[in-house]
C-alpha cells in the first residue's frame, strides 16, 4: 500500500468517526494511524455503545483507489 493509499484510508475512518462525533466530543489523531476521541458527558456504558457503532461503520467503508477496492477494520478500546 503507498503513502497515498494510506492517506485515503486515515481520511475515510476520519470521516466517520468525526460524523459519530458531536459537541462536546473531541476527535483527534494520537499517533501515525491512530485516534483518540474524548466524549465528556458520557457514561462507560454509551461510550462502548458509540465505539462499536463506529467501528461497525468503520467496517462498512469502503476505499477505492484506482482499481482497488480497500475494506476496512478497527479495534477500540474504552478508558474511564
Amino acid at each position: 500500500m503507498s503513502h497515498t493509499t494510506g492517506d485515503l484510508v486515515l481520511r475515510a475512518v476520519a470521516d466517520v468517526v468525526g460524523e459519530g462525533c458531536s459537541e462536546p466530543n473531541y476527535l483527534c489523531r494520537y499517533r501515525g494511524e491512530e485516534f483518540c476521541v474524548l466524549l465528556p458527558h458520557t457514561c462507560e456504558q454509551d461510550a462502548v455503545y458509540w465505539a462499536e457503532r463506529m467501528r461497525t461503520r468503520i467496517a462498512e467503508t469502503e476505499v477505492v483507489f484506482g482499481d482497488q477496492k480497500i475494506s476496512l477494520t478497527s479495534s477500540m478500546g474504552v478508558a474511564n
